[in-house]
């Protein structure tokens, strides 16, 4: 493909976009497959394209007075990132074409000059809207804002031994290292499709963010220890679990039957045995599971701002009143956690997100409603169980791309005493 058809076809995709319908990524992967004239590279850098446009849509909407993520946007945004796209002649792309996009209208011309022009503001710069800036800011230094805007890294878990499979990929001649916290964990530096390796196939490695393998790390599964995995989504901690520690005995439920099958499938993918998947409903209104557990994983629907470099569409997708509706709906959750807590087990909480209020503040208002938990100090945790302990870790465990080149993420432990 051409570039300047390329283009037409980011243009297109982000055109038919709503980030209600859920995540970017797995959206372009649809819409790609069903284009059967565009090769894997061309498939690549479409899809490098439509991200690069969403990570700056903020911007984008702020300097063509867009007040909100609508359908039939993707040629203004295409205008307006291909004109402050530096060694870029925006009229050698919008030619008119075969398969290329339209020439510029007049009006459209004079865009691009406004465009060119125009102050931004301070959230802007930073590619976010203005409210949820000023949220990152009570959390967030300069330094973490920007790293905000780069890439994520891509991480691997190793489910049998890390130094054999290191060798087996350098010798394939792939490119990675080993993170600094998670003993599992492999950092591949190359952009490689790792679904279609035969490590992954016959479950020696899986998918995994660095600080999804802390997380589970930090919960400390022993043999024969009953752990109950309240937000197992689609099985990532509980693998995790299950894979550190194959004779402890977990239970995974979600209120998303889709995601729990999904996990039930990578379960045994992986030969993992040592997990239970139960339906949520079910289990929420069983009382046999009261005070049962010796650790309760709590790993909560959130904001998920931590993750903006891997979903670039939460920008436009969240709002202060969809994160008041996160925060409501994780005190409910750990309301209900608690109560599966046994003496002296202990309840995790965490999020991948930057909020105070999601983070912090709900740490302290869960020791203030439940008095017969105490706060476990996550460092002494760490100490034990990582490979390092990461910077600035206290009484919570705080991650962040800039300082530990992670997603964001929290992480709070607490004691039935």
């Amino acid at each position: 493909m051409k570039p300047n058809a390329q283009y037409q076809t980011a243009i297109e995709i982000l055109d038919a976009y709503r980030p209600t319908h859920g995540p970017l990524s797995p959206r372009i992967k649809r819409e790609l497959k069903d284009r059967r004239y565009a090769g894997s590279k061309d498939r690549r850098t479409i899809g490098n394209i439509v991200f690069e446009v969403m990570r700056r849509a903020p911007l984008f909407m702020e300097l063509l007075n867009i007040k909100e993520w609508k359908v039939m946007l993707g040629r203004p945004l295409m205008i307006a990132y291909l004109t402050l796209k530096e060694g870029t002649e925006i009229s050698s792309i919008f030619t008119g074409d075969i398969n290329a996009p339209a020439p510029l209208s007049e009006e459209e011309i004079v865009l691009c000059q406004d465009i060119k022009e125009k102050k931004i503001s301070s959230a802007a710069q930073y590619w976010l809207p203005s409210w949820l800036f000023k949220a990152l800011q009570e959390t967030c230094d300069e330094t973490t804002l920007k790293a905000l805007q780069e890439q994520a890294p891509f991480d691997i878990r190793c489910n049998t031994d890390i130094e054999k499979i290191q060798t087996a990929l350098v010798n394939e001649g792939m490119t990675l290292q080993k993170t600094p916290y998670s003993p599992h964990c492999l950092r591949i530096l190359d952009k490689i499709n790792m679904k279609n390796h035969p490590l992954f196939e016959k479950g020696a490695i899986d998918i995994q963010e660095e600080s999804s393998q802390i997380l589970a790390l930090l919960c400390e599964p022993k043999p024969d220890m009953k752990i109950l995995d309240l937000c197992a989504g689609a099985g990532g901690k509980s693998l995790a679990l299950a894979s550190f520690c194959r004779t402890a005995r977990i239970t995974a439920t979600d209120p998303d039957l889709k995601r729990l099958k999904i996990a039930h499938q990578r379960a045994e993918q992986q030969g993992l045995h040592n997990i239970d998947f139960i339906e949520y409903d079910h289990f929420i209104r069983d009382t046999q599971h009261i005070n049962v557990y010796d650790l309760v994983l709590v790993d909560a629907p959130c904001s998920g701002t931590g993750t903006l470099r891997r979903h670039p569409e939460l920008k436009v997708l969240l709002s202060p009143e969809k994160v008041k509706e996160y925060i409501n709906r994780q005190q409910e959750i750990l309301r209900d956690a608690q109560r599966f807590v046994a003496e002296r087990g202990r309840l995790v909480y965490a999020t991948c997100s930057l909020l105070a209020t999601e983070n912090q503040d709900q740490a302290n208002w869960f020791l203030q409603e439940h008095s017969f938990f105490s706060l476990v100090k996550a460092s002494t945790i760490c100490d034990k169980v990582l490979s390092k302990t990461p910077e600035g870790t206290g009484e919570f465990l705080a991650l962040g791309p800039s300082n530990h080149e992670t997603d964001g993420f929290f992480t709070a432990l607490f004691e039935r005493v």
